[in-house]
């Protein structure tokens, strides 16, 4: 399992071998500048699962 905060990460993880990755959204996350988009979510998930790799989406602030 790795982090992916934004397109290079997410890239860079899939392409070490990741089986998994964790990502969050802007205004859900406590780390500052991190996160993507809810309208990036789908792309994210389907860049994720063409490859096999499963992603879990995190919320670090309260909803």
């Amino acid at each position: 399992m790795s982090p992916a905060g934004h397109w290079p990460q997410l890239r860079a993880a899939i392409e070490a071998g990741a089986d998994a990755c964790y990502l969050g959204l802007k205004h859900f996350t406590a780390r500052a500048k991190v996160g993507f988009d809810l309208a990036e979510l789908p792309e994210v998930m389907r860049t994720l699962h063409r490859r096999g790799v499963r992603g879990y989406l995190t919320f670090n602030t309260l909803v």
